[in-house]
């Protein structure tokens, strides 16, 4: 055991350490989708939002569902990419899950980049490994859904700021910083909930980041060069629907989903969400007719509605504001609590990914306290976490949610896991060399 550390650190300092973590995934993920995931079933749920979406780009030439009717329900940015898919003359679910079973791979390649950058080598080939054969990362490969290309955005923009702002906050240069605020940007057109990474990198730089004039470049990385990018869709939702929207008109419906008198009721739904007013048990996927609720007669633009959804939130939080502190923590418990898979998930893999869920969140807990004992950098992965769990309580803790801080996870995971090597190897009996009599 004590020869096997010095290998793995070898191993993890190489320069091609990163392509094998990459080539280890996509063999997995190739090995698990075609085994598991059925890659060539066509686009089901968000994917069908998504897909209708990037059919009316590249028919029409607009963004919307309905012919003639713009609309702001979605960011564009995994539309254009599917889109793109398509024009490239990738028509089927299929080809968008081989272009996600790269980028997926890239996930686990950067999460094995920043966990060296933080925590070390050895940790970050465990890492590296663990992100490369996770099971729910390698679900969402195969779904055309937005929650892959956000991750991989996630990750490698962590990386960039790990990057310019190390250990200490010691910058290597201006360019990661830089790089990393436009990945930021692309991130929000892709997934506008993972903006948390915003407040994170803002608390970090705070905290950590010196001295003040670095501090505050930093921040405006942060801030400044995602709105610039984000300025031309917000310029586009003021001229089509005529109405300030920075991100999308489906934030008050999101809100309402997990904030609403059902789930305050059911406390076994705490973390979890209803899916429209009133029917607690409808399809998600089956728009409801809100003019027969009276909280939305007459209202006839997604903006409209988008707006009394979050008046009723606003609302419901002020009647309840007493009962907040526990509704908060009952969705951080769910984040604890081991949780079914889909329905239509094969029995086997739905106990491998809660097996694999129960482990990960242990050596999470231990791996935190590991990195802390070490003094390894890691107030950016924690400044990330801390605004995960502020997310969850706004919102919600479903395993889909989770997957947004997958790859901060395993990287403490598997700092754990090292620092359990390293443990066995101390006690492990080291070879001693025994000398021999002298011939005659």
């Amino acid at each position: 055991m004590a020869e096997l550390l010095p290998r793995l650190r070898s191993l993890a300092e190489h320069r091609a350490a990163a392509w094998w973590i990459f080539g280890i995934a996509l063999a997995f993920r190739l090995i698990l989708g075609f085994t598991f995931l059925h890659p060539f079933q066509p686009p089901i749920g968000d994917g069908i939002i998504y897909d209708g979406l990037a059919k009316a780009i590249v028919e029409r030439g607009e963004f919307g569902l309905v012919p003639g009717e713009p609309t702001a329900h979605r960011m564009p940015g995994y539309p254009l990419l599917l889109a793109g898919i398509k024009l490239a003359g990738g028509e089927s679910a299929f080809a968008v899950c081989m272009v996600q079973i790269v980028v997926g791979a890239s996930t686990a390649a950067a999460t094995f980049v920043l966990a060296r950058l933080l925590v070390g080598a050895g940790p970050a080939l465990v890492a590296g490994v663990l992100a490369a054969i996770d099971p729910f990362l390698i679900f969402y490969d195969y779904q055309v859904w937005a929650e892959c290309v956000g991750i991989a955005l996630i990750t490698w923009t962590l990386v960039h700021y790990a990057r310019a702002y190390g250990s200490g906050g010691a910058a290597s240069g201006w360019t990661p910083a830089i790089v990393g605020g436009l990945l930021l940007g692309v991130l929000v057109y892709v997934r506008p909930d993972f903006a948390i990474l915003v407040p994170t990198i803002g608390t970090w730089a705070l905290f950590a980041v010196r001295p003040p004039m670095r501090m505050l470049g930093v921040g405006l990385a942060a801030g400044l060069v995602p709105l610039v990018l984000l300025a031309p869709w917000i310029a586009r939702n003021f001229a089509v629907m005529d109405h300030f929207i920075p991100l999308t008109t489906e934030g008050g419906y999101i809100l309402w989903q997990a904030n609403n008198e059902e789930i305050l009721r059911n406390p076994e739904l705490q973390g979890l969400f209803i899916p429209w007013p009133g029917n607690p048990q409808a399809d998600y996927f089956t728009l409801p007719d809100l003019s027969k609720d009276p909280n939305f007669a007459g209202l006839e633009t997604e903006v409209e509605v988008d707006q009394r959804f979050k008046e009723i939130v606003l609302a419901f939080w002020h009647d309840h504001w007493r009962e907040m502190p526990g509704y908060v923590l009952g969705k951080w418990k769910r984040f604890f609590t081991i949780q079914p898979g889909f329905n239509f998930w094969p029995k086997l893999f739905v106990l491998v990914t809660q097996i694999w869920y129960a482990a990960v969140l242990s050596l999470f807990v231990v791996g935190i306290a590991w990195s802390l004992a070490r003094r390894s950098p890691v107030g950016l992965l924690l400044s990330y976490v801390a605004w995960f769990f502020v997310r969850c309580g706004i919102f919600m803790t479903l395993v889909r949610y989770r997957l947004q801080v997958e790859p901060v996870l395993l990287i403490f995971a598997g700092a754990a896991a090292y620092g359990l090597l390293e443990a066995l190897a101390g006690r492990s009996p080291r070879r001693v060399a025994v000398p021999t009599a002298a011939a005659g």
